[in-house]
């Protein structure tokens, strides 16, 4: 069993020198699905619900940005220019899944079905 708890590292691009160490409080909350916005000034995750955090941020959030709602959250996407959030519901990996979109605010504007297990986002 891994006892190490997850962890979130900023890394300078240029240097390669580990900048900031963050680490989760609960080996269940893994951090999964990461992405970041168009303007690369905020880092979206997936750990039963939608988290959102600024690359400044000295600390993990401690609230959800997007609660699951009892959903099964499997991936997620950021629209690069339009900022918008996709999160897609696996369901019972079995039957078509639905995905759902947001605002940037996180506000829900509408969801519909797609194909079983929803895995990834392209945005053309």
């Amino acid at each position: 069993m891994n006892d190490e708890m997850p962890t979130l590292w900023k890394i300078n691009s240029q240097t390669l020198e580990i900048m900031k160490q963050f680490v989760f409080t609960d080996i269940q909350q893994s951090p999964d699905n990461l992405c970041i916005n168009g303007a690369g000034d905020s880092l979206y995750f997936l750990s039963n619900g939608v988290y959102k955090m600024s690359i400044y941020d000295l600390q993990l959030p401690a609230n959800k940005f997007i609660d699951e709602n009892n959903r099964n959250y499997y991936a997620l996407g950021i629209h690069p220019l339009e900022n918008e959030i996709y999160v897609s519901d696996a369901l019972d990996y079995n039957q078509n899944g639905l995905v759902y979109r947001y605002t940037s605010n996180g506000k829900l504007v509408l969801s519909f079905e797609v194909g079983i297990i929803p895995g990834c986002f392209a945005f053309n």
